[in-house]
């Protein structure tokens, strides 16, 4: 298990088949590379989890199952800041970004996807499910709230 101090944390998405897709999480130089097939709405999961933990939330659990009955991997977010994946109930992966990272990093995660894919491309690659636009749409206007209250102390 890697344990990170907080650094840096970075998500990417991509859609890799028709309803196949990867997560690479990276704290500092550490990496982390999960995949969920269509069974999952795996990108829809994070970003409402996202919203969950930015609204105040402690812990929020997405299920990455590559294959229906297979082994799946839990992403667990707590707090604003700290990921950590799952497999058979042991961390094997553990790490913290700068205080309320997580959000927006998945929030810019989500924006590279439907910039890459568009919101007709993302559904033919993904099948199964429709892009968050309204759920990104919300976390966006949520983080922007928080950011403007902040600046305005």
């Amino acid at each position: 298990m890697e344990n990170n101090d907080r650094h840096e944390l970075k998500l990417k998405y991509n859609l890799t088949g028709a309803g196949w897709s990867q997560l690479v999480i990276t704290v500092n130089d550490k990496e982390e590379i999960l995949e969920s097939g269509y069974v999952e709405d795996t990108l829809g999961d994070m970003v409402r989890a996202a919203i969950f933990v930015h609204g105040g939330g402690y812990r929020a659990d997405i299920h990455f199952e590559p294959e229906v009955g297979g082994l799946f991997l839990l992403l667990r977010m707590t707090g604003w800041d700290t990921v950590e994946v799952i497999q058979n109930n042991e961390i094997i992966f553990s790490g913290k970004g700068p205080r309320g990272s997580l959000p927006s990093a998945i929030l810019s995660m989500a924006q590279e996807v439907l910039d890459t894919y568009g919101l007709d491309g993302y559904h033919r690659k993904w099948i199964e499910h429709e892009f968050p636009k309204a759920e990104m749409d919300l976390l966006a206007s949520l983080i922007k709230k928080r950011l403007e209250s902040s600046t305005s102390l």
